[in-house]
């Protein structure tokens, strides 16, 4: 089966031997239970069988009765004293039983042989009837035999209907796998639960919640293609029109020549972009964390805009600071800070303001770029971290993909990034992250 050939432990074999197990020991623990109450009921009813015969054999025996002989099948004797202890009435004159110490049930010996005896008053006499203990003893083992030896034959036949459930389950488990094998690789609907045991629905579920969550990223990676070999064709095209005006007319080189290098700019910022993108996306933890003074941060980045921030002639103003630091890769900080710094800015409209601030917040470092500008519709502020999403009605700027970098790098660094359209208008851009302690002053 393949189930025991794919490795590691054996389902059904670990199954069968604790099954089988278990069904033995509660067998075998039945068979003796069983065992000793049969026994002692056997007991029970042999006593009574003693103290029936001396109840109704005693009134009618005395000394001028006849003598028996043994019972050969059950060994019972039958002894009548008279009030000295004299034995006036024996079924075998060749056993003179010694007489239990008082009334009732008791065990005597003669010789090397244990007997059962029930001594009962009849007058001023009294009546003993004995019998040997191995006789009776092996009576009630029969009787203990013959109860418990179905409870022994059902502990195989148990073994063989456990064998049989278990193969029929794992049966349907294998055929759950060769529906999953048989499935293409272009399938994505999930699988069918209705046919699944019960026992396995909750890892069937699991695999379909796989199977969506594999569907949603084949879908992003497709789309993420597709925009990208979109975003690319245009800058492509236009250097693809300059080359054939050259051609077409060497006198248009000094008025093509820039339009070729801007061309050549924007597909190259695009791959960067790209390469960026997927390296943020990569699942991989970063390697070179350290403690990063998100103010100093913030305030190079800020004085990389300035000139982008007075050709548009946006203020663009630090409103506080405080010594703030959280665990990170520099260069990861700096792109994430410096993408939203220049996002406020280039969607501030001329005269708008753009305030950034650094801050510790209930021992988180909070950095939020706050700006004038229109912000976003509500409605489609979850989107604005999609690769190449751009607002309807916003002038396009840039690759489309800075947003989305700038969610890779909070997301790998475990930070969190939130946007929020302002009540007096405008966008806020926020990044909350643990802050790192610092180190206490040496003595």
């Amino acid at each position: 089966m393949e189930l025991e050939r794919a490795g590691g432990t054996s389902v059904r074999r670990a199954a069968l031997f604790w099954m089988t197990l278990g069904l033995t020991v509660i067998g075998l623990a039945a068979a003796a239970i069983a065992y000793r109450i049969d026994m002692s009921d056997a007991d029970r009813l042999l006593d009574e069988e003693l103290r029936v015969i001396a109840f109704y054999a005693g009134p009618n025996l005395s000394a001028d009765s006849p003598r028996g002989h043994v019972d050969d099948d059950h060994e019972i004797v039958i002894q009548v004293r008279d009030p000295a202890g004299a034995i006036v009435y024996t079924s075998d004159a060749a056993l003179a039983l010694p007489a239990p110490p008082s009334l009732g049930f008791a065990d005597v010996r003669l010789g090397p042989d244990r007997w059962r005896s029930y001594l009962r008053a009849q007058g001023s006499n009294t009546v003993q009837v004995s019998q040997r203990a191995s006789p009776r003893r092996q009576l009630a083992r029969t009787a203990a035999l013959e109860a418990s030896l179905p409870i022994l034959v059902t502990i195989p036949l148990g073994w063989l209907v456990v064998g049989w459930g278990l193969g029929q389950m794992l049966n349907s488990l294998s055929r759950l796998a060769g529906a999953i094998a048989a499935r293409g690789v272009e399938s994505h609907t999930p699988i069918d639960l209705d046919r699944v045991p019960a026992e396995f629905s909750r890892l069937v579920e699991a695999m379909n919640a796989l199977i969506g969550r594999w569907r949603l990223s084949l879908d992003q990676q497709k789309q993420f293609l597709s925009d990208a070999a979109h975003e690319l064709r245009t800058p492509l095209t236009a250097l693809r029109l300059q080359i054939d005006l050259l051609q077409a007319d060497r006198a248009e080189l000094d008025t093509a020549l820039p339009e070729l290098a801007r061309g050549a700019g924007r597909a190259s910022a695009l791959v960067d972009q790209l390469l960026r993108m997927a390296r943020y996306e990569s699942g991989e933890r970063p390697s070179e964390s350290r403690a990063i003074d998100m103010s100093e941060l913030v305030v190079e980045c800020m004085a990389d805009l300035v000139t982008l921030a007075e050709t548009r002639r946006v203020d663009l103003g630090l409103v506080c600071s405080e010594p703030a630091r959280l665990n990170g890769v520099e260069r990861d900080f700096h792109l994430l800070v410096s993408n939203l710094i220049e996002n406020a800015v280039r969607y501030t409209p001329a005269g708008g303001v753009v305030d950034v601030g650094v801050r510790i917040d209930e021992g988180r470092v909070v950095v939020e770029v706050a700006d004038t500008g229109g912000g976003i519709p509500d409605e489609l502020l979850p989107r604005v971290f999609d690769r190449f999403f751009r607002a309807p009605g916003l002038v396009a700027e840039g690759t489309g993909l800075g947003l989305a970098i700038c969610r890779a790098i909070a997301r790998r660094h475990g930070l969190a990034l939130t946007l929020r359209n302002r009540s007096s208008g405008g966008l806020v851009a926020t990044v909350t992250g643990p802050a790192v302690p610092r180190a206490a002053p040496r003595a």
